[in-house]
């Protein structure tokens, strides 16, 4: 008889304010022009790991800017870089205005 796999539980979700993203991830600015903002090809440049890329995507009803972990595409402002990974992809965080 085969074993039937066991489902991992996804871990809670996490939504987190600018203060506390610097505090766990700790941004870093783009090597070009110190901007939070980076390029595709800035990311690529510098090969940056998976784990430490946030998206940067603006909201459909509104302008409300939110980081989300990895590569994304839909809605996509630009992206940002930490220097810790992120652990997984349940974690937004609402950008102040």
């Amino acid at each position: 008889m085969t074993p039937t796999p066991q489902a991992h539980p996804q871990p809670p979700f996490e939504s987190l304010d600018e203060d506390q993203f610097e505090a766990r991830f700790e941004s870093l600015p783009n090597p070009e022009d110190g901007n939070f903002f980076w390029a595709w090809d800035q990311l690529k440049e510098n090969d940056v790991p998976d784990d430490r890329i946030w998206t940067v995507v603006e909201g459909d009803e509104d302008a409300t800017l939110t980081l989300i972990p990895g590569v994304h595409y839909v809605n996509r402002v630009g992206y940002a870089v930490t220097q810790k990974p992120w652990p997984h992809e349940n974690i937004d965080v609402v950008l102040d205005d």
